[in-house]
């Protein structure tokens, strides 16, 4: 700190110590890095032969800081100063593998780096590797197939160990595309093996990131949050904000898929409270705000919907192709969560190529396709849903939830009860609960015409399950359909609190426990290997529930009131 205080403009000594400082640190402390690296540029000449290399680990400290806009404004000033060809070349490497930016701007850094004449072999085949990665990621899975040769023949030739480890992590994503999860779970290990020597620290986070979603798609999600709980704590500790963000969504979706609904709201909420859309340029973050949709529409919660149906329509008109599916696809939800089956079908129709989000998918969606075509009478969406299931079943052998996604799309179109019970059967193995309380649900309508004492069996459990998860919406769904055959008070189920203590979360209660304490949301989310944007969204919800509006409040309740060691659910009778 001092030399970069004292030193001045011309310092060699200085300039070069700071670089090293920077390239030091960036993995570990980016917003030190960044300083460094914005103070030897103050103090190198114009063109100084390290102007290329402070620009390019500078950009790459300040995204790796979570502040991306702020690194592509900085990269494209220095572009701006005319580097030499070499020097942009490696700048336009550096963001062309800044994740949380949208895939088109990493594209457009690529090509432009790929246009400048006599590239050294082993910077050639770095661009081609990460041009591919960005091609497969943007959606362009047509396109990715057809560079796919020119890229692994200038990969090998190269033999270099970053291009290598770029292009199995790119391959796996797209062999993940093509619902061919075994090898794409065999390309990722390999490369996340191999990337440890790659020097591309970024891109070996995602990798471990992008292991732990193909562990949770072979419903192995203890292993997959475990592995979530390893790269948030990295993140952390190493400061790097993109990369928790990146874990952060991705374990939100996981809490949605595996039933735990507060907690999943909590985290996605604090991702994704910003009003315009600018959070889910990428396509991993367009899937945390479907799952934050889901969660909003199992919850019942209106003013979320509206929200994010405003994000989905400018995701509509600014993503990517890949973004762009998420977003009609999550309106297309949202108008099936209104009875308006004919508008859901609109938004699928209206997209060019595939009508579903294949990366990441989720294996509900096929479901909720066959529902869509079947209330529309569509043979297009229909075979669509029965096919896309099918190959994804076959391709992948002994995968439960797979297997039952796939019964219950024959069972909705074909009318099968057998089906629909085999779907529930196989959800019953998987650590899935919405979607074995959706295949009850489905199992249970399609009773009422042939045996209603089954389908009022079959009803109340869907509905103990739905109120046991706290997804309300379709608790209402199903009490409704109990009163239509003229049941209303049949089981004993356990309904959460709405305000009080004991509406508090496990999590929400461990938070105002820490706040209460004085310790700062930073602190907390320190103690908690959180986000603060998570610690900040429970705090919401505990003023809400307990009725207060500061942190001085909690603390004076501390006192006043004896809190509970763990939060119980109210027994009422339905």
């Amino acid at each position: 700190m001092q030399l970069a205080a004292s030193a001045e403009i011309g310092d060699e000594v200085a300039i070069a110590t700071l670089l090293d400082a920077a390239k030091a640190l960036v993995t570990t402390d980016p917003s030190t890095a960044a300083q460094f690296g914005q103070r030897a540029l103050e103090i190198a000449p114009p063109h100084h032969p390290l102007r290329g290399e402070l620009v390019g680990t500078t950009a790459i400290a300040l995204h790796l800081d979570g502040q991306s806009e702020e690194a592509i404004a900085f990269a494209d000033r220095a572009l701006r100063e005319t580097l030499p060809a070499l020097q942009e070349a490696e700048v336009r490497l550096g963001i062309a593998g800044m994740f949380a930016i949208s895939p088109e701007i990493r594209i457009g850094a690529g090509r432009l780096a790929l246009s400048i004449p006599d590239l050294p072999e082993t910077l050639r085949a770095r661009h081609l590797a990460c041009l591919f990665h960005n091609i497969v990621t943007a959606g362009r899975l047509d396109e990715a197939h057809a560079v796919l040769e020119e890229t692994r023949a200038a990969v090998e030739s190269a033999a270099d160990a970053r291009a290598t480890f770029t292009l199995r992590v790119a391959e796996s994503a797209l062999e993940y595309s093509d619902d061919r999860f075994a090898r794409s779970h065999q390309l990722i290990t390999e490369a996340y093996r191999d990337g440890i020597f790659a020097g591309d620290d970024q891109r070996l986070r995602l990798a471990h990131m992008w292991h732990g979603e193909l562990l949770s798609v072979a419903d192995r999600y203890d292993e997959a949050l475990a592995n979530a709980a390893d790269g948030l704590a990295a993140a952390q500790r190493d400061r790097q904000g993109w990369a928790y963000n990146m874990f952060e969504t991705w374990h939100g979706r996981m809490l949605l898929r595996t039933g735990r609904l507060s907690e999943a709201r909590a985290v996605l909420e604090g991702r994704f409270a910003v009003e315009d859309g600018t959070h889910a340029a990428g396509v991993l973050d367009a899937a945390g705000v479907v799952a934050l949709g889901r969660l909003a529409i199992h919850t019942g919660d209106t003013r979320q919907t509206r929200r994010l149906g405003g994000i989905a329509q400018i995701m509509l008109e600014r993503g990517t192709p890949a973004v762009q599916r998420h977003a009609a696809w999550l309106l297309a939800i949202f108008a099936m969560a209104e009875d308006n089956a004919e508008a859901a079908r609109n938004w699928l129709h209206a997209q060019t190529g595939p009508a579903l989000p294949r990366f990441p998918f989720d294996i509900a969606d096929d479901v909720l396709l066959a529902r869509i075509a079947r209330a529309t009478k569509d043979d297009t969406l229909a075979e669509l849903a029965l096919s896309s299931s099918r190959r994804r079943a076959e391709r992948n052998p002994g995968i439960h939830s797979i297997a039952a996604a796939a019964a219950q799309v024959r069972g909705l179109l074909e009318r099968s009860q057998t089906d629909l019970r085999e779907a529930v059967a196989l959800f019953e193995r998987t650590p899935r609960p919405l979607e074995l309380a959706a295949a009850l649900e489905d199992l249970g309508a399609d009773l009422i015409a042939t045996d209603r004492d089954a389908a009022v069996d079959v009803l109340d459990r869907t509905l103990a399950l739905y109120t046991d998860l706290g997804a309300s919406w379709g608790a209402r769904r199903v009490r409704s359909r109990l009163r239509e055959l003229g049941v209303r008070r049949r089981l004993v189920i356990s309904e959460p609190e709405t305000s009080g203590w004991a509406a508090l979360t496990a999590a929400e209660l461990t938070v105002a426990k820490l706040v209460a304490e004085g310790l700062t949301n930073r602190e907390v989310a320190d103690r908690l290997f959180v986000s603060p944007h998570t610690v900040n969204s429970h705090l919401r919800h505990v003023f809400s529930k307990l009725g207060i509006n500061s942190r001085v409040e909690l603390a004076g309740s501390r006192v006043t009131t004896r809190w509970p060691d763990r939060v119980m659910p109210r027994t009422t009778t339905v």
